[in-house]
C-alpha cells in the first residue's frame, strides 16, 4: 500500500512541475509585449466590470 501510494505522490509531484515549467517556459515575444490574461469561469455581470476596470488599469500604466 505505501508503495503505490508513493508513486501515485510521485507522479502528481511530476504532473506539478511539468505544468509549472512549461507555464514559466519564455516564449518569442518582444519587449513591448504585455498581456495579462487571467483565466476564470463566468463570475457574473459585477464580476466581469470589476475584471474589465483592472484591464483598463493595465492598458493606461
Amino acid at each position: 500500500m505505501n508503495r503505490s501510494l508513493s508513486l501515485v505522490t510521485a507522479i502528481a509531484v511530476t504532473g506539478v512541475a511539468v505544468v509549472a515549467l512549461t507555464g514559466c517556459a519564455g516564449g518569442a515575444s518582444s519587449a513591448d509585449d504585455k498581456t495579462l490574461r487571467v483565466a476564470m469561469g463566468s463570475p457574473g455581470e459585477a464580476q466581469i466590470r470589476v475584471w474589465e476596470s483592472v484591464a483598463e488599469q493595465f492598458e493606461a500604466a
